[in-house]
């Protein structure tokens, strides 16, 4: 007796099975708007979350390097998707700001950088100001109530500029933009947990812990921030050169020395600047 079938919903396809051979929609029932069975993928997905998402960052921290290599040669059911790392954090960050991270106020812009970069954006700032009939000091006001959201949604330009620079670095190693892209997600991944949550998270409780213990208050800033970043970014970025691309130690350091000047750049200037931009396009 032959299997009787039905049309997929989703393409129409003849679907003998629970789900559709040719897009994987599941075949509807009245059971999947019970409260049980939401209550049961509920379930589903924060354990399947946990545990991927607790693998792949132990990995990420602790093997630097050793996800993208995996991932990249087709080893990926253990692991979270990276750019779905990535959001995740991006989504934390986005509701718990612990630091400004990237973005700058309107008046760090006006007076940071030097006098070449200081000079384009203060006068396009004065133009706007102009445009809209209001003053720079409200022009200001309106630019810092929008740029913590959009800093933090652009954060995914980070994925494709960082891929671009492995790929300069790197381009004599026989690899695809892909495997590039790959490895610039769980840089990014490390660069936005670690400098932009852990290290603030730990900074922020050992200044209460000290207030609590002395009654004093201290604080913090890129004075200490920027030697951390230092050490332990240009660790982490050897060791995952070294495993990624099967390079040599001394190919490995040099290369995390030029990485760091490249990534540096694009991140607190050329990401900056087209922030400003963009923002000043949506105000």
């Amino acid at each position: 007796m032959a299997e009787q079938s039905t049309p997929c919903i989703n393409c129409g396809n003849a679907v003998t099975d629970q789900f559709c051979s040719r897009c994987g929609e599941k075949v509807f029932s009245e059971h999947d708007k019970s409260v049980g069975h939401f209550l049961h993928e509920a379930f589903h997905f924060l354990t399947h979350l946990d545990g991927k998402f607790l693998t792949s960052l132990k990995a990420v921290f602790f093997k630097p390097g050793q996800l993208s290599l995996e991932y990249c040669q087709g080893i990926r059911k253990k692991y979270f998707k990276p750019v779905s790392l990535f959001l995740v954090g991006v989504i934390i960050y986005l509701f718990f700001p612990l630091l400004q991270g990237l973005n700058m106020s309107h008046a760090e812009n006006l007076n940071t950088f030097g006098q070449l970069r200081y000079g384009v954006v203060r006068e396009y700032a004065i133009r706007k100001a102009h445009e809209e009939n209001i003053t720079l000091e409200k022009l200001g006001e309106k630019y810092d109530a929008k740029s913590p959201k959009v800093s933090k949604i652009m954060l995914l330009l980070l994925l494709p500029l960082t891929a671009a620079v492995l790929w300069l670095l790197f381009f004599r190693k026989t690899k695809y933009l892909f495997d590039h892209l790959i490895l610039g997600t769980e840089v990014s991944v490390v660069f936005l947990y670690l400098m932009f949550l852990i290290i603030p998270l730990l900074l922020n409780l050992a200044v209460m812990l000290w207030h609590v213990i002395t009654g004093r208050d201290f604080g913090y800033d890129d004075s200490l921030l920027f030697p951390l970043q230092v050490v332990l970014l240009s660790g982490y970025w050897s060791v995952a050169f070294h495993r990624f691309y099967k390079t040599g130690w001394f190919e490995a350091i040099w290369k995390t020395v030029a990485f760091f000047v490249l990534h540096g750049l694009l991140v607190y200037i050329f990401y900056r600047l087209l922030l400003f931009f963009v923002v000043m396009m949506l105000i």
